[in-house]
């Protein structure tokens, strides 16, 4: 099993972001080598193929990075902030205004949940059974 960290959680990021993979057995670490120029996150989700989504808020989408990939692989419009993807790959992407649900291969939202009132969330997560 491998987690995927946030390089910010790591460390400092005045040299831009990195993205960091660890084996939770061994605990190692090592930097995957992903091209995340024009990327400004806070957003880092994968999916059960191991596909890797980051979000951008500067530019108000998600680049997706397929396994092994330094170059995305497909970009999302929408999305800017935290994320979430089901094993399938449905992508639950948190906006100004609510999520945004995008279906596997799906560059646009296939549907809005808007927030209740107009308040904004701060993040999205999946349950287990999904």
């Amino acid at each position: 099993m491998r987690r995927y960290l946030r390089a910010r959680q790591l460390i400092d990021h005045k040299d831009g972001y990195h993205i960091f993979k660890m084996n939770v057995t061994t605990f190692a670490v090592t930097e995957l080598k992903v091209n995340l120029t024009g990327i400004v996150g806070p957003g880092l989700a994968v999916d059960g193929g191991g596909n890797m989504y980051v979000s951008s808020y500067d530019n108000d989408e998600v680049a997706v990075f397929a396994p092994g990939s330094e170059n995305p692989t497909r970009i999302i419009s929408g999305g800017e902030q935290d994320l979430a993807v089901t094993r399938d790959g449905t992508l639950y992407a948190m906006t100004g205004a609510g999520v945004e649900e995008y279906r596997p291969g799906s560059s646009s939202p296939d549907n809005i949940i808007n927030e209740p009132g107009g308040n904004v969330g701060f993040g999205v997560a999946i349950g287990p059974a999904h």
